[in-house]
């Protein structure tokens, strides 16, 4: 059984993280910053390094940094007062040197 090339993209892992980053960024508990909500946003941003050190593909890296921009710059649309959106620029930014490293070493 075959699938078609959008499909296979859409089941990717990344898509997953990318919705999941979608869902918490425009939680009513993304304001608040909760502990259920931090901790639920770290386990994201682990299976996003993770993810990214098992492909050692940039074009993976920058598929994923690409989706996770994307989802901050409409987390800034949604709200403008949030603060949020430029942290998560910011921590996405480094999650991805992170892992950027971890798959050169």
């Amino acid at each position: 059984m075959t699938k078609r090339k959008g499909a296979a993209i859409a089941d990717a892992p990344h898509t997953a993280i990318v919705k999941d980053m979608t869902r918490l960024s425009l939680s009513p508990n993304a304001k608040q910053k909760n502990v259920v909500f931090q901790e639920e946003w770290q386990s994201t941003l682990d299976r996003m390094a993770d993810l990214m050190e098992a492909h050692q593909n940039s074009s993976v890296l920058q598929t994923v940094e690409q989706c996770l921009v994307v989802n901050a710059q409409m987390e800034e649309k949604v709200d403008d007062s949030m603060h949020t959106a430029a942290e998560i620029k910011n921590r996405i930014k480094k999650e991805i040197q992170i892992a950027e490293e971890a798959c050169r070493n």
